[in-house]
């Protein structure tokens, strides 16, 4: 009786009912059900792995607002975590001189030409990491400032091995911050896209926030130095 209790016990345990057209009852192996289901966690697994990131949203653009042109972003990120963009507003002329205003964007939603920040890194790629953002030209002719890049160095400034296009075309000053979520925000200068001013390339429509993350950054570039 012990024995005949032991095997129904393990023909529970190694089988498990299942229809399989109608009025036909078959018995299919655990094993099979064990497999299915470790397969779709791996799924899930890979479909949880985030993308990486980029977005891109024009915070202030010309002639809007009753003003001519915003110019000479910048951006920093409080220990609350809360995002302020600022920048020049000019009223009635695009030129250095004038009305100016200063304008700010607050955001709690998680200045030279260039910008550096420095960054603590992620699980997946562990800092210190320094970035930095400027224009990418050869032209030294001062109207011609495009292509707005983005570079990564991890030996504290030394060298830097990656290099990554953010903003084609006409771009200049920008500013760099990175939340507490570990993203990167670079809130830069831009030309309107699809036309350049006529006779100045360099004027800068739209004042741009970019965000992204280091997996956007890198995309399968080395980052050993």
């Amino acid at each position: 009786m012990k024995h005949a209790s032991a095997r129904r016990l393990r023909k529970r345990l190694t089988k498990i009912p299942s229809m399989r057209g109608p009025g036909r009852r078959t018995e299919r192996p655990a094993c099979a059900y064990s497999l299915f289901i470790v397969a779709a966690l791996l799924i899930s697994v890979r479909l949880c792995i985030a993308a990486p990131l980029l977005e891109k949203t024009i915070l202030f653009e010309e002639k809007t607002n009753g003003f001519v042109l915003y110019r000479i972003p910048g951006v920093v990120v409080t220990a609350r975590g809360t995002m302020l963009a600022y920048c020049e507003a000019r009223r009635f002329t695009v030129a250095d001189r004038g009305e100016i205003e200063i304008h700010l964007r607050r955001s709690t939603d998680n200045g030279c030409m260039a910008g550096l920040v420095s960054h603590r890194g992620t699980a997946p790629m562990p800092g210190p990491w320094l970035l930095f953002s400027n224009p990418q030209t050869t032209d030294r002719a001062h109207r011609d400032r495009r292509d707005l890049t983005i570079q990564l160095s991890r030996d504290h400034g030394r060298t830097w091995p990656v290099k990554r296009l953010l903003q084609s075309g006409p771009s200049a000053y920008s500013d760099l911050a990175v939340p507490p979520d570990g993203t990167i925000l670079c809130f830069y200068e831009s030309g309107r896209a699809g036309s350049d001013p006529p006779n100045r390339p360099w004027q800068y429509a739209c004042l741009t926030m970019a965000r992204f993350d280091l997996a956007w950054l890198v995309n399968g570039q080395n980052t050993s130095n």
